[in-house]
């Protein structure tokens, strides 16, 4: 993998993490950009850190007084909702554990989906379609959720693991439709993606093998490319949130579902033709099907 390609693969995990328009679709269109490459769960997991520290960076003022809240709870043996920083913290963790056991729960049946082209396109579809009812959503009434719409929160944030879906934006939507609207809206999903992306992580540098085998200069671009894309595209939502046009994501999500969808049916012409051409046909559209589908 050379230092441009790590570098775009890098770019989009942090974006698409961030951003509502699905990091497995985005993994998909590495794939046919880029092709499969065996260190790519090495690059992801880069990504992820370099991520995941941008999070922390975005949202440092209201995840560390979460944080903070949640300490002094524990040490004292005090109620964590007394303060709005208590009630940050009581819903993140409602909606981290639930999300976290969701997305395991459909990882079997996810894992197979995601191999396919017509899957990712269509949860891209799904992912158009809850974006495009956000605006419909009840004027702001909460700063946060409460600890039941918290775990409604966490069942569309896990939920969003699908081939085609968003965490982020599904996290985003339903705490929209409870009553948080704008930033405060984007920052509740960004703190719980943060939530979730550290068990990710962690788990991932438990179960893999070292980064070093990455080589310390790829897995040092993997990091700070994907924090600087992470922190741009955070700053990007929250100007699109402040202005209420969460719409405009729908002018990249929805060409990317038409060229899924379009890869799917290219698959299945392909299969189906019976001319000398339908042999070319089927190893071309495959091939570019496995070398999208490897990485989602």
């Amino acid at each position: 993998m050379t230092p441009t390609e790590m570098a775009v693969r890098a770019a989009l995990e942090g974006a698409s993490a961030t951003l509502p328009i699905s990091e497995s679709a985005h993994r998909a269109l590495e794939g046919i950009w880029i092709g499969a490459d065996p260190a790519r769960w090495a690059s992801s997991l880069a990504a992820h850190v370099g991520a995941l520290l941008a999070l922390g960076i975005v949202v440092r003022e209201r995840l560390g007084a979460a944080i903070g809240a949640l300490g002094r709870a524990l040490l004292r043996r005090g109620s964590l909702g007394r303060s709005d920083a208590g009630q940050d913290a009581v819903a993140v963790l409602l909606g981290a554990m639930l999300s976290a056991g969701v997305k395991l729960a459909i990882s079997a049946p996810v894992a197979r989906l995601e191999q396919m082209p017509l899957a990712v396109g269509a949860g891209l579809v799904a992912t158009a379609a809850t974006l495009a009812i956000t605006p419909f959503a009840p004027s702001p009434s909460q700063l946060r959720p409460r600890p039941m719409g918290a775990l409604a929160v966490g069942l569309l944030h896990g939920l969003g693991s699908i081939p085609g879906g968003s965490q982020v934006g599904a996290a985003f939507v339903g705490v929209s439709w409870l009553g948080t609207r704008g930033w405060r809206a984007v920052e509740f999903a960004l703190m719980l993606t943060a939530a979730t992306l550290t068990v990710d992580v962690s788990v991932g540098l438990w179960r893999a093998p070292r980064l070093a085998d990455l080589g310390h200069p790829a897995v040092a671009v993997a990091v700070v490319v994907a924090l600087l894309a992470t922190v741009l595209a955070a700053n990007l939502w929250r100007l699109i949130a402040e202005g209420s046009r969460s719409l405009l994501f729908l002018l990249w999500i929805v060409p990317l579902a038409i060229a899924m969808l379009g890869l799917a049916r290219a698959t299945e012409v392909g299969l189906e033709l019976g001319s000398p051409a339908g042999p070319s046909v089927r190893i071309c559209a495959r091939s570019s099907g496995n070398r999208a589908m490897t990485t989602a």
